[in-house]
């Protein structure tokens, strides 16, 4: 808003970083990074993505991704 500055585009670059996640529209691909925080049960996050929405569900066993348009690619964690 006006007021504090805060806007969509700032909480899209909070969410990528938290998320791990990186997208691109022209290579038509979305690469994820698990990035669930160890001491969280699980993290959802919802983005809309060439006018879809995308579902990302991050749990200790793994990451789910559902109604995404793009070409989901999962990286390996980062030591």
């Amino acid at each position: 808003d006006q007021y504090s500055n805060f806007n969509a585009g700032k909480i899209l670059l909070y969410l990528e970083g938290l998320g791990g996640l990186h997208y691109s529209l022209l290579a038509r691909q979305l690469t994820i990074r698990p990035a669930l925080p160890s001491a969280w049960d699980w993290m959802e996050i919802r983005l809309p993505i060439a006018n879809q929405w995308t579902t990302i569900r991050y749990t200790k066993d793994g990451i789910d991704v559902t109604g995404c348009p793009l070409q989901v690619i999962q990286a390996p964690v980062e030591k």
